[in-house]
């Protein structure tokens, strides 16, 4: 022990003495390993650790699928369906045996009304069992009980630790007082603690409170998408022993019970193909983001190794000028074991003190980067450096250190102090073996910073691709704002389309707007609503198709400017005392009635399940009056293929009954000449005359929504590109420094060479066919690597192909001329060479 701790000191020593080495070293490694602590902490939090609740890998998501009816428009969903409805959360409870305990929820909205000021809160209502599931109590009061499920006895209410510090500055008499919520008075009966966190998908979507999820009596009966008046989450925590592939089993077993026992739905689920899936929720929080993370990782780590290439290259020609010292410590009698483990030790301290160094700057990068965009991240408020990091980084200084000690070690021979002193003054090599080993580490670092850039080079092409996607609207001068109209003030269909009736007016009247509107969903804002339809006197076959539903006020299409294909748009004539019309997308429009015309033509929208085969209520017939273009409404990358949903439009003042839940939180669209502050005063003021207790809420240009759903592709782009800059450096720095001590080695050879009469371009060409030869054999490995790493990046790119030639071409330009760069600043150095000099030398 003691032998080490004097290498240990001996090492310091070197490294001090050798100030400039180390600090290149350092901050090289320093840089690779914060980039590489940051993406690692994203993984770590998002898909390496379990959930923060008690036993979270038995938490299990079930959900209802409707393969046959393109329910989903995101298809890269490896589930598609994420929700189920009251009667089969109350089957699954009552006929399975797998499950410890069971509960649902959803999302919503709550407006607090707090010493006559109106606050918005982020709250989820789930049922009492909730608790019970997450097995985590409050830190104040008490979690609902059963009784509190029932409707009549729900006015209850659970804060988050946030708001009650937020709203009560952490008094614990805020428990059993009431809180005005929409309208209307709940009890506050606990508080959650801090770092209570529940399935929630983003850090912006932290639940600030519960309040108790009360089926009605309409939705405990009613099942599947369209007929149901509502839809939940529905979560299940397994029992002690019991698996995934056990509750299927059970699933599978009850929706075949449930098929046999309800003949009124056979037609629809089988033309459905409907089944219950069921899969950990950790899985279905991560599923999409885990490509995405991994292929950031792969890129941080890559960049790493480039790194520690670079290093391993300069600690071998190092070990060149050190010749004298180690022959020296052999003289006197240190063993090859012992001279071999000092400069293991002294790498091992180097990458341990650019391993604390990156820790450092990768908690600062960090909070850039979950700023930046990676906040959209599923788990994102969980993000943060914890001892796993600290101890995968102390692990990969170690291991880093001993492979960058053991180049030297392995490929330079031992001196003896006889070869030190016969060579003295002149330069000593490491032999042929340390050539092609300081040759090979290029190629490397060659080969993967053509990788990266390459990698890089398709994000940027693919992300210019998305820059010029047309949406289907144009978000220029358009602001958007949302409202939460309670159920206390605005009871029903009529005073809901009344209340935004006058709020359009109101807006329409503000100095500079051109036009306003109305809807319960904008572009990529994520909320879904989908209602099946067939072409009126079919029954319910494969011709049917489940589209998205969104409900808009006269107005929207021409503040969004969605081009009107053909017919009209929604106006003032559709109203409640009307008959049914609707707006339809052109895929929609194609996939009923490719061959004629789909104005005049009617869709029936079932609302029971003996509606599916035989269409009998006049009042359920949509007849379409306008055909629009189609507008991406999930992401910018959404694709518009044969195979994808289309979105029907429908009036505000012509409500279903199973949508008017969803009705309520309606989304204003305000298009001005204006510039966006102003317009946005203006708004809130309008608003406010109308009713003073309605906050507005996710206020933002439409040009900042399309900006916000670019994000997470946007910080992939950046991120991505920071790595294949960084590896063109440090590639570029290890050519320099390979060819900068070759110049040096062949320091008398190139003054043989001007004495006889070589010309400065023959040494230039001599020193440049050299580094050519490692550039184009790098360039050859990384195209190899590329190919067989292709999958990595093609799910990520949008508009362009893995191999595009453009890109690749312009990759191979790019890093040929900065390594040709590299070149000449050592073989313009051998030209100045002064034979004299060097043929005088000893």
């Amino acid at each position: 022990m003691n032998a080490l701790f004097r290498d240990f000191r001996y090492g310091l020593r070197v490294l001090w003495k050798d100030r400039r080495f180390s600090i290149t070293a350092i901050l090289t490694l320093a840089i690779c390993f914060a980039m590489n602590i940051a993406v690692f902490t994203v993984v770590n939090s998002v898909i390496l650790r379990p959930l923060s609740l008690p036993d979270g890998d038995r938490l299990v998501l079930m959900a209802n699928q409707y393969p046959g009816q393109n329910t989903v428009d995101r298809p890269n969903l490896s589930v598609g369906n994420i929700f189920s409805y009251a009667p089969d959360y109350f089957d699954r409870l009552g006929l399975t045996t797998v499950f410890e305990s069971q509960a649902m929820f959803t999302m919503a909205t709550l407006i607090v009304d707090i010493e006559n000021s109106p606050q918005r809160l982020q709250a989820m209502v789930a049922t009492p069992s909730l608790f019970r599931l997450a097995a985590v109590p409050p830190v104040l009061g008490r979690a609902f009980d059963e009784s509190e499920g029932q409707i009549g006895n729900e006015r209850k209410v659970m804060l988050s630790y946030g708001s009650w510090q937020r709203l009560f500055n952490r008094d614990p008499a805020a428990v059993g007082r009431d809180l005005r919520i929409n309208g209307r008075p709940y009890q506050i009966v606990g508080v959650m603690p801090q770092d209570f966190v529940f399935i929630n998908a983003r850090s912006g979507d932290r639940i600030e409170a519960w309040v108790p999820l009360a089926f009605t009596d309409a939705q405990r009966t009613s099942r599947h998408e369209s007929v149901a008046p509502g839809r939940w989450m529905h979560v299940g925590r397994l029992r002690p022993g019991a698996t995934i592939e056990q509750a299927r089993g059970q699933l599978r077993a009850l929706d075949a019970a449930n098929f046999a026992s309800q003949p009124e739905w056979q037609s629809f689920l089988t033309s459905s193909g409907f089944y219950s899936s069921i899969e950990p929720v950790q899985e279905f929080m991560i599923r999409e983001v885990r490509p995405t993370l991994y292929f950031l990782w792969a890129g941080a780590s890559l960049l790493l190794v480039i790194g520690g290439v670079n290093i391993a290259n300069l600690v071998l020609a190092r070990s060149t000028m050190r010749m004298k010292e180690v022959a020296t410590r052999l003289a006197l009698g240190a063993g090859p074991v012992r001279i071999a483990r000092q400069l293991v030790i002294e790498n091992v301290v180097l990458a341990v003190v650019s391993g604390t160094g990156g820790l450092l700057v990768g908690a600062w990068l960090l909070g850039a980067l979950t700023t930046f965009g990676l906040s959209q991240v599923p788990r994102a408020a969980e993000i943060r450096l914890d001892e796993v990091v600290v101890v995968w980084t102390l692990i990969a200084c170690v291991i880093g250190g001993v492979l960058i000690g053991l180049v030297p070690v392995a490929f330079s021979s031992m001196p003896t102090l006889a070869d030190v002193l016969r060579f003295e003054g002149r330069s000593i090599t490491t032999g042929r073996g340390g050539r092609v080993v300081r040759h090979g580490l290029i190629v490397v670092q060659v080969a993967l910073a053509f990788a990266l850039t390459l990698g890089s080079g398709l994000l940027i092409a693919s992300f210019r691709q998305l820059l010029n996607v047309d949406p289907g609207f144009s978000a220029e001068g358009v602001v958007t704002a949302a409202v939460t109209l309670p159920a206390s003030s605005y009871p029903d269909d009529r005073a809901v389309t009344r209340m935004l009736g006058r709020s359009v007016d109101a807006l329409r009247s503000i100095p500079g707007v051109t036009a306003a509107g109305v809807t319960d969903s904008l572009p990529f804002d994520g909320v879904s609503r989908f209602a099946i339809v067939f072409p009126d006197g079919v029954p319910q076959t494969q011709e049917s198709l489940v589209p998205r539903l969104i409900v808009t006020t006269p107005g929207y299409f021409e503040t969004m400017r969605i081009r009107l294909v053909r017919g009209r748009y929604l106006d003032e004539r559709d109203h409640e005392g009307t008959p049914r019309v609707a707006v339809i997308e052109e895929r929609l429009a194609r996939r009923f009635w490719p061959d004629r015309d789909p104005i005049g033509q009617t869709l029936y929208v079932p609302f029971e399940p003996s509606e599916m085969d035989k269409p009998t209520n006049p009042d359920h017939r949509v007849t379409v009056v306008g055909v629009v273009r189609n507008v991406r409404q999930w992401d910018v990358a959404g694709q518009l293929d044969a195979e994808s949903l289309g979105i029907m439009y429908t009036p505000y003042a012509q409500p279903f009954g199973f949508s008017f839940s969803h009705r309520r939180t309606a989304k204003l669209v305000v298009k001005s000449q204006t510039d966006g502050p102003e317009l946005i005063r203006r708004i809130r003021a309008e608003m406010a005359s109308i009713d003073a207790a309605l906050p507005l809420w996710d206020v933002r240009t439409m040009q900042e929504q399309t900006d916000r759903s670019l994000t997470t592709r946007r910080s992939i782009t950046v991120l991505t590109v920071t790595f294949g800059t960084l590896a063109l450096l440090l590639a570029a720095l290890g050519i320099y420094g390979v060819l900068s001590y070759l110049v040096a080695q062949r320091k008398r050879e190139v003054g043989i060479r001007i004495a006889l009469g070589g010309t400065a371009s023959h040494i230039i060409g001599l020193i440049l066919r050299e580094g050519v030869l490692l550039i184009a054999a790098g360039l050859v490995t990384g195209f190899v690597a590329a190919t067989v790493a292709r999958r990595l990046i093609e799910g990520e790119l949008y508009g362009v192909k893995s191999f595009d030639p453009t890109v690749i071409a312009s990759t191979i330009v790019m890093l040929v001329l900065v390594s040709l760069f590299a070149c000449l600043v050592p073989a313009r150095r051998a030209t100045r060479v002064d034979p004299v000099v060097v043929l005088n030398e000893p």
